[in-house]
């Protein structure tokens, strides 16, 4: 999100990029249910260069776009959690790391699911020691 923070700080419009990000993650989320993990995830890899980083703000702000906006897609801030749709958003999470996307897209979505507490209780996934 630093970026993100970074353009907002100068003054810049970053809305209608995080407006487009969601726009195709709900595209590529439309089946999220029957879909399987390696399926979704070349959908991700491809839509990276594609769509995010041409349509999100450029390379570095499209990547930070790309995965924290599919981490968050099924957040209820409401809520502060997922609620019924944390297995989906670990889908998302395990999608994007099975991906050819960028080892930067990797590691967003890696800090956004930390920041979400996408993993809270589920010992195996290697973020109870901090990390």
């Amino acid at each position: 999100m630093h970026l993100t923070i970074e353009a907002l700080r100068e003054g810049e419009d970053v809305g209608e990029a995080w407006r487009a990000a969601f726009a195709k993650w709900r595209e590529l989320l439309k089946d999220v249910d029957g879909a399987r993990v390696t399926d979704l995830a070349n959908r991700i890899g491809e839509a990276q260069i594609d769509y995010f980083e041409r349509r999100c703000g450029g390379r570095a702000m499209g990547q930070e776009i790309m995965a924290w906006a599919g981490i968050a897609y099924f957040h209820d801030a409401e809520e502060s959690s997922f609620g019924d749709d944390v297995e989906k958003a670990r889908k998302i999470y395990d999608a994007i790391q099975l991906s050819h996307a960028s080892v930067e897209v990797k590691l967003h979505a890696e800090r956004a699911a930390i920041t979400y507490d996408l993993f809270e209780g589920v010992e195996e996934a290697g973020f109870e020691d901090g990390m």
